[in-house]
């Protein structure tokens, strides 16, 4: 398998994550599995938006405030998460919360760390 297609199939194993998450929280917070109604595509969507825009805005954030300390960037990403799922379930109705909101935002930060590490491992400059 090559090095691109290991990537691709690290990084859709890993957005899956999202989509499995919230059902599986109501289930093991007790919620009745045959009471729960099923998402529709935009509420399946919104961690998928979260765990990709939290990366990009930390991103654009160091871009515009160079000066950003290092230790600062961790928590910055469940930080923006919550963030992030404050709006949406305030302007779409959502029901997410800003737990999960936290685990988005970190989820997306972790899984940029994770290619970036993989690619410097791959082409044999270390981590």
């Amino acid at each position: 398998m090559n090095t691109s297609r290991m990537l691709f199939a690290m990084l859709i194993a890993a957005l899956a994550v999202p989509l499995a998450a919230t059902p599986l929280l109501a289930f093991a917070q007790g919620a009745d599995p045959a009471a729960l109604e099923a998402p529709t595509i935009w509420q399946e969507l919104i961690p998928l938006a979260i765990t990709a825009a939290v990366p990009i805005l930390i991103y654009f954030g160091k871009q515009l405030i160079p000066i950003l300390p290092k230790w600062l960037l961790p928590v910055l990403a469940p930080a923006l998460g919550m963030v992030l799922t404050l709006v949406v379930d305030a302007g779409a109705g959502g029901d997410i919360g800003i737990v999960m909101g936290a685990v988005y935002g970190g989820l997306g930060t972790w899984l940029r760390e994770m290619i970036k590490q993989l690619n410097g491992a791959l082409a044999g400059g270390g981590a």
